[in-house]
Order: C-alpha cells, then structure tokens, then sequence
C-alpha cells in the first residue's frame, strides 16, 4: 500500500491510501470488507479547493497509465461521493443497519411486543437456570486479556463455520488478521456479555464523535451459548449503557440487514460501490 498525498504548497489537502497493480488503483479498505471506506481530507480549506485537489488525484493516476479505480462502501454523506456524483459515475447501494435512540426507555417502547417479550424470555431463561450474566465495556474499563482471547476465537471460529476451512484460511491472511490484531492491541471499544464468566457475545468496533455513534463492523456469538439469544441481550444491554452513560445515541451495526438487526430497531442506510473509469 502507497500513501498518495495532495499538497497546496506545503499542506496536505487529500491523504489517498491506494493499492495500485496492472493499471488498477484500489483504495484501501475495499477488498478488505472495511464497512466505511475513504480518502483523508483537510477540512478547514474551501470544498472548491478539495474538489481541484480531488480532479489533480485521478488526473495523476490517468497519467501514470492507470485505466480504472475501485473503491467500495463510500459513506452516503462523504464529500468524495459527492465528488464522483458530479463526475457520473455509477453508484451500487450496499445495505446496513443502525439503530438510533435517545433515551433508553423511549427506545425500548418502540420496539414490537414480541421483541420485547423475547428479550424477557431471554433473561428469564438464564435467571431460571442458574446462570450468571452481565455487560463488561472496555469504555468503562479494560477488559481481562482471557475475555480478550475468548472474543477472538469465538469471532474466528465463527468466521471458519461461514467460510469454511480454505476459503477462511485465505481470508484470514488478507482481513481476518487485521481484525483480531486490533482486537488484541485493544484499538477500539469491546462491548461482550458474559455467562458463567465466558463471553456469549461480543461486539468490537469505534466511537464517531461525530454521529455520536458506535460502529460495529464486528459481532459474533458462541454457538454454545446461542439458545439464550445472547446478540439480543447484547444489543439491548449495550444500548442501555450507552443511553444512560454515554453521548453515543447511535447502535451502527454497519453492513447486512440480518433480521434480528430489525427487530431490535434497526433502520436501513445505504454505502455505496462503484467504479471509476479513468
């Protein structure tokens, strides 16, 4: 990977993280299933400005021999998509799920009587046996590296049953180790229920301050846990800390709209493919 900078004089206008290879340019995150995908841009300079900076970035590529540029999950409100919308390019929407919400209970009102009752079923359930179960966030404190290590081989494991075997052995080398690394070098936040002290499902991803959102391109659950719908309690557990400890007031569970993401309000927004033809 190359970093293509932009300057104006001597500050940085576009910092573009690119893959180049037989007259493709690849802007990194695409064939890494990144759920957001986009250049760095300086924001205290004119959009103009940002927009001849943008026109010199693919007039350098066209100019080195390069024929296409690929680039996948831009953000809907990215200023480079608007961009390559004035340029017409062809834009594939991919679906996602958020979840928005102010105040825990308005949140929990607006979810259907069903959702509701088979949140209760769930805790009842585990109540009912016997077993133990809490929330552990590493935005309140950092997580026991045992914790950290049962995340990563659940989301592993996981990944190998979807996959299988080689294609997941593959993968591992381009995406999945990135992953778990930043897993391991704790880069970003850990929301994981436990049960008898062993994690039952967990979720890794980033703060936006921003959007005031948590965006989880990472969710995974054990299978030995998975008759006690621990995603479920999960997503509601962690939108009641947020709700009543926190400014997040977003739930991004990012790419898919699995159907349990819909029953625990999620909404669909889209990011978008395309290819630029140079």
């Amino acid at each position: 990977m190359a970093f293509y900078v932009v300057y104006d004089e001597s500050e940085p206008l576009i910092i573009a993280p690119i893959f180049a290879k037989n007259k493709i340019v690849t802007v990194a995150g695409t064939d890494e299933f990144f759920d957001y995908v986009d250049l760095f841009y300086r924001m205290d300079v004119e959009k103009g400005c940002l927009k001849d900076a943008f026109a010199s970035l693919m007039g350098f590529f066209r100019s080195h021999g390069n024929s296409v540029v690929r680039w996948n999950y831009i953000p809907k409100e990215s200023i480079s998509r608007e961009f390559l919308l004035e340029s017409k390019c062809k834009f594939k929407p991919i679906d996602n799920t958020e979840i928005s919400f102010l105040k825990y209970e308005d949140y929990l009102s607006m979810l259907s009587k069903s959702t509701k009752q088979n949140l209760r079923t769930a805790e009842n359930r585990l109540k009912r046996e016997n077993k133990t179960f809490k929330l552990l966030s590493s935005l309140c404190e950092p997580l026991p590296d045992e914790i950290l290590q049962q995340c990563i081989d659940i989301y592993c494991e996981r990944q190998r049953e979807k996959y299988g075997k080689g294609l997941f052995n593959r993968l591992m080398i381009k995406t999945f180790n990135y992953s778990t690394e930043m897993l391991r070098k704790r880069k970003g936040i850990i929301m994981a229920l436990i049960i008898d002290e062993n994690v039952a499902a967990f979720m890794f991803g980033y703060i936006n301050d921003v959007r005031k959102s948590y965006e989880v391109p990472k969710l995974a659950i054990s299978e030995k846990y998975a008759f006690y719908s621990p995603g479920m309690i999960l997503v509601n557990r962690s939108i009641q800390l947020f709700a009543d400890m926190t400014d997040i007031r977003v739930l991004d569970l990012c790419r898919g709209t699995e159907q349990y993401k819909i029953k625990m309000g999620g909404k669909n927004y889209h990011t978008y493919n395309c290819t630029i033809e140079l």
